[in-house]
């Protein structure tokens, strides 16, 4: 399906999708109060963490020269790596930040923190220059040969 939308939208334009909507999943998170909007942001998030990721793999490959594809991806890896690090502690320290809040309030700050830094990634995906191959298709008419 990803490749289909690739081919319809291109990928930059996928990575900004669902960056926006990454953010806007994460601001509605802790505002949440029945099971089934619960569900309806999970699946937001997926959706969106779908649109995400392969695209910035594949923009990075369009972007780099093929020499540097292998280090530019493996730096790729390891921010996300620190990411995975870095990400835990800090949401932990923001969660310790809401211990004094009502229970109804807990667990906001470090949702709402997500949300501000993937607003931060939207606005800077914003700048990204398009690919040269990253062009949404025009029409073409076909024609039939006998």
């Amino acid at each position: 399906m990803i490749g289909r939308l690739v081919k319809m939208f291109g990928e930059t334009a996928l990575a900004r999708t669902g960056l926006f909507f990454l953010a806007i999943s994460m601001v509605l998170l802790p505002l949440v109060h029945t099971l089934a909007l619960l569900l309806t942001v999970c699946a937001l998030i997926a959706i969106a963490n779908g649109l995400v990721n392969p695209q910035l793999n594949g923009l990075a490959s369009l972007m780099i020269d093929r020499g540097w594809q292998g280090r530019a991806l493996g730096l790729m890896q390891c921010a996300g790596s620190v990411g995975r690090l870095v990400g835990p502690l800090l949401g932990g320290w923001l969660l310790m930040s809401d211990l004094s809040l009502p229970l109804s309030h807990y667990a906001r700050t470090p949702l709402f923190a997500s949300a501000g830094l993937l607003l931060v990634a939207f606005a800077l995906a914003l700048s990204f220059r398009k690919p040269p191959n990253d062009k949404v298709p025009s029409v073409v008419t076909a024609r039939a040969t006998v």
